[in-house]
This record gives C-alpha cells, sequence and structure tokens, in this order.
C-alpha cells in the first residue's frame, strides 16, 4: 500500500488489534460515507507532493496558529473553561499524552484544549520540535494540514462524522486480512461467506479505507497540533471560568504521586491539589481529571469487568488510588472539587484515534472508551 510520508510511522505499527463484537455481525452499510470518501479521492490531490511546494509554505504560513503564548507583560484573568494542566516542564512526551485528548477533540470538530505550562517558551518549542522529528522523521506537517483544511471544509470532522468513522474501522477490523479463507467452508463471519471475486472487491474496499483513516488521523493530529495553544502560568491570575482541568503526567496504580517522563521528577496528591487550587477561586467547583495510568486503580487491573473494577475502586488490598488520594486532599485543603479517575493505562489508538482510550495492563488487544473507564472519587 502506498502511504503518504505523513503518516508513515503508522505503517510501522499493527493498525488494526482492537477486537470489537462487530465482526459476527451483518457489515454495516457504509454508502454515504464512502460517497464522501469519492468525492475527496475524486480531487486527485497528490499528497506527497505537497512538501516543499509553494502552495505548501503559504498553507503553512497562514493556516498555522501561534501555539505559544508567552509574552504577555500583565498578568490577566484565565478565560479557559476547560484546560491541559502539566505539573512537570514540558517534554517531547508531553506532547504525546497531549494528543490523546485533542486529537480526538479535533476529530470531533472541537477547539482543541489549551495547555497550561509553567516552563518557559524556549522550552516548549525544544519539547515540540522533538516530538515532531520522532513523529514524522520523512517530512514536515504540510501534508497533515493541507487535508485537515480539505477534510474540514467537506465537514469530516463533526460527531456524526466520527461516528461513521468507527463504523469504517468496524468493518476494516471484521474484514479478512487475505484471500486465504475457503468458501467451501463457512464460518459466523458474513465476510468470509463470499465468493473469490467478492473477497477481492472487500479487500480492496478496506484498502481505501485505510488509506482513508491514515489520511484523516494525519489532518487531526496536524490540527491539534497547529491550535493547541501553551499558557504560561506565570502569566495569569486568579480564574472565575475554569470548570474542568485535566491533569497530565504518568501514574501507577496505588500510588499517592504523579510522575514527570524522568520518574525521579514526582509530585504528591497534596502538591497536586494545591497548585489547582491557586488558580481558582475558593468558592467554585471543579472537575479534576488525572488522566495518568491508573489513576483509579488501589491496584492493577487485567481486564474492565465490572466485579474488578469495582475492587480496584474500594482501596481494600492496602492501597489507595491516585484519584482517592486526590479527593480526600480537595476535603481537606477546601477544595470544591469532583474528582475523576481512569482505570487501566491511557493509550493513543491508531485504529480508533478519534476517542480517548484506556486498556488494561498485560492486554495488548482489550480497549474501552475513556469515558466507560472513568470513575468519580468521594472523599472520606
Amino acid at each position: 500500500m502506498n502511504r503518504n510520508p505523513v503518516s508513515n510511522f503508522i505503517s510501522k505499527m499493527n493498525l488494526f488489534t482492537y477486537k470489537t463484537s462487530t465482526v459476527n455481525k451483518k457489515t454495516t452499510d457504509l454508502t454515504a460515507f464512502t460517497q464522501l470518501i469519492d468525492s475527496i479521492y475524486n480531487k486527485n490531490i497528490d499528497i506527497n507532493s505537497i512538501c516543499g511546494t509553494k502552495e505548501g509554505a503559504q498553507l503553512q504560513g497562514k493556516e498555522k496558529i501561534a501555539t505559544i503564548s508567552h509574552d504577555k507583560k500583565e498578568r490577566a484573568q484565565l478565560q479557559e473553561t476547560s484546560i491541559i494542566y502539566v505539573p512537570f516542564p514540558v517534554t517531547e512526551d508531553t506532547f504525546e499524552i497531549i494528543f490523546t485528548l485533542n486529537v480526538p477533540r479535533v476529530a470531533a470538530g472541537k477547539k482543541p484544549l489549551n495547555v497550561l505550562s509553567h516552563s518557559p517558551k524556549a522550552v516548549i518549542e525544544e519539547a515540540r520540535k522533538k516530538f515532531e522529528k520522532s513523529r514524522y522523521p520523512e517530512s514536515d506537517l504540510n501534508p497533515g494540514r493541507k487535508l485537515y483544511q480539505q477534510y474540514k471544509s467537506k465537514n469530516v470532522f463533526t460527531k456524526d462524522r466520527r461516528k461513521e468513522l468507527e463504523k469504517i474501522t468496524d468493518y476494516i477490523e471484521s474484514a479478512p486480512e487475505a484471500l486465504t479463507i475457503n468458501p467451501a467452508k463457512p464460518t459466523d463471519n458474513e465476510v468470509n461467506e463470499q465468493t473469490p471475486e467478492k473477497l477481492s472487491k472487500t479487500l480492496k474496499k478496506k484498502k481505501v479505507y485505510v488509506n482513508f483513516l491514515e489520511k484523516i488521523q494525519a489532518a487531526a493530529e496536524a490540527g491539534a497540533l497547529d491550535q493547541t495553544e501553551f499558557i504560561s502560568i506565570d502569566e495569569i491570575d486568579e480564574t472565575s471560568q475554569l470548570s474542568k482541568v485535566y491533569v497530565l503526567a504518568h501514574g501507577i496504580a496505588g500510588d499517592q504521586n504523579i510522575y514527570a517522563k524522568d520518574a525521579t521528577q514526582k509530585k504528591s496528591a497534596a502538591e497536586v491539589v494545591s497548585e489547582i487550587k491557586a488558580l481558582i477561586k475558593t468558592d467554585q467547583t471543579v472537575d479534576i481529571r488525572l488522566t495518568s495510568c491508573q489513576s483509579a486503580d488501589d491496584r492493577t487491573i487485567t481486564s474492565f469487568e465490572k466485579t474488578e473494577l469495582d475492587e480496584a475502586r474500594k482501596n481494600s488490598c492496602g492501597n489507595i488510588s491516585l484519584a482517592k488520594h486526590v479527593s480526600n486532599e480537595c476535603k481537606t485543603q477546601k477544595v470544591n472539587a469532583k474528582v475523576h479517575g481512569y482505570h487501566g493505562n491511557g493509550v493513543y489508538e491508531y485504529s480508533r484515534f478519534y476517542h480517548k482510550t484506556r486498556k488494561p495492563v498485560g492486554d495488548n488487544k482489550l480497549r474501552i472508551r475513556a469515558s466507560k473507564a472513568r470513575a468519580e472519587f468521594i472523599p472520606n
């Protein structure tokens, strides 16, 4: 399969490992969305030729939105209602985690969340350059930016369209990998109960869908990178608008600390709450969402079975989850907050990049949407 250089890194991954219940169901009718794909492909745009062209350079200059806001001289009230908070210095790793939140938002037609950071402008710019170089080693982002504008104009980035992307992914995952099925031995999979001729058409359709999803992902990533704004914590005064804070860091089950990529850098639940408290007025309620791995777990979980998740929230094994620690600290420090943790590990899902995703430890195939792995914690 020919892939454009922007999504080359995707080709090195096992794209479609997530197993869904759709495998044994009838294939979804994707006629309407197929027509949309055809209308885009009929433009005959040579994606590979965009890099280095005058049009590409002009596009980069016109469409790229300033991503760092550090030049304000006066402290101002933060106007965001929801924001990503980075408690540690920004690194290449920070951008990887930001992707888990902001690429799905772009894919749904939403504005990416801005990032509140302690790092100076130079540190953020350097981290971003390293991130882009490692993620897109064979090209810059011009192809993704071009695709973003193209798909945006065709209303690909909407909630409804995102649902259709899900159906496309389900179709891809239910289709056979190659023409190795014996039609004389029917299976429960309707796709496999086809003649070789029909199977060939199925594989061609699958190839088109895979290629389309890769381009959608490249476009959504470019949109997320260009539109995510970093705000220096030194620029702001108190805020009356902030209602939701996504805390970006690493974590492990049953630990009261969050960590930077360098695990020697850590902050306790008490420190996290104290820092958030400094951003808000004492009489407001804030929703704190701890995106780190296993933030809702007092022990390592290996599945998303309800009984296992219920046990992991009880804090009955001698450990206390990060989310429970933070909830208790909010009570101690008199912060009016709803505290949410997430079961399992956060992942940036290549086949389902349009949703925030979690996985249990030790299972490389099982995935669920982050919203289904989220749990609220009440203080003692």
